[in-house]
């Protein structure tokens, strides 16, 4: 594919993740002290920050964000990131917990959603990159129908590890660029990524299973990465990362095995280099 400069458009929601290492998600010995990990995310913000940090002018359009949220980010704001709130809120910072297992398996404990009363403003965004979580979906589905992309703007949708597929089908007729997911059922992750990019009509679609590596299936076949490390880690903020790389790739026109190679590139220098996943 060519390379491609302009606008990056993030959207999604911020919010300040405490992760809290478990056993298992039974919950079993829950309540013994353990070191947690606080990250400001969610994912859009990680992208941003990492796309800005790389030379890319972005806008990361954050929903519903109170004024202790983003009087937050700008501590740690990229000059080459341009935040743009939609329909702020007073109120402290939005905090979120996960619970995570040693493999990966993670539990949210999310604040109530809250829904935009404001439509979103796309205007000048080459590349769009949302975060489909589902307290969200309904109203981002209906705002991508309202600014479909077309020759001048291309979607890539982070459709999280909750009901992919589904979400990959109320996209189909937005007929993306990427659609991507973490998958934790059966099946490989190539099949999983062919599954993703036939309901979504996508042009490529990536299947993400943490340390175990990642698939891309497009319309010329599949490719998959493996882990870079001999002992990869399971660490908040690494799927964002992951991301982040996905996208750059693509502005520099990577063909796809070089999409996935630098994603894993991109989530593997957030593990070695940074403390702190993504949904």
């Amino acid at each position: 594919m060519p390379a491609e400069t302009g606008a990056v458009v993030c959207v999604g929601t911020i919010s300040q993740v405490t992760c809290l290492p478990v056993a298992d998600l039974s919950l079993s010995g829950y309540g013994q002290t353990v070191q947690s990990t606080v990250l400001l995310g969610n994912d859009v913000v990680i992208v941003a920050q990492q796309l800005s940090r790389r030379g890319q002018p972005v806008r990361a359009v954050l929903l519903r964000p109170t004024t202790a949220d983003l009087a937050l980010l700008r501590g740690s704001q990229p000059a080459a990131m341009r935040v743009e709130p939609v329909d702020t809120r007073p109120g402290p910072v939005t905090a979120s917990t996960v619970l995570q297992t040693p493999t990966g398996q993670r539990h949210w404990l999310l604040p109530p959603p809250t829904t935009p009363r404001e439509p979103l403003d796309l205007a000048g965004a080459q590349w769009l990159y949302v975060d489909l979580y589902d307290e969200i979906e309904d109203y981002l589905i209906d705002q991508l129908h309202k600014h479909p992309a077309d020759a001048d703007r291309r979607l890539i949708v982070n459709l999280s590890s909750s009901r992919p597929l589904d979400k990959a089908r109320g996209l189909a007729d937005l007929r993306p660029f990427l659609v991507q997911s973490s998958h934790h059922g059966p099946g490989t992750l190539p099949d999983a990524a062919a599954a993703l990019r036939d309901a979504a009509s996508s042009s490529y679609a990536v299947a993400t299973a943490g340390p175990a590596g990642a698939a891309l299936a497009s319309a010329t076949g599949r490719h998959l990465t493996t882990p870079r490390s001999t002992k990869p880690k399971v660490r908040l903020g690494a799927g964002a990362a992951f991301s982040a790389g996905l996208v750059s790739a693509a502005l520099a026109g990577a063909d796809e095995q070089g999409l996935l190679d630098a994603a894993a590139h991109s989530a593997t220098a957030w593990l070695t280099e940074e403390p702190g996943g993504s949904r």
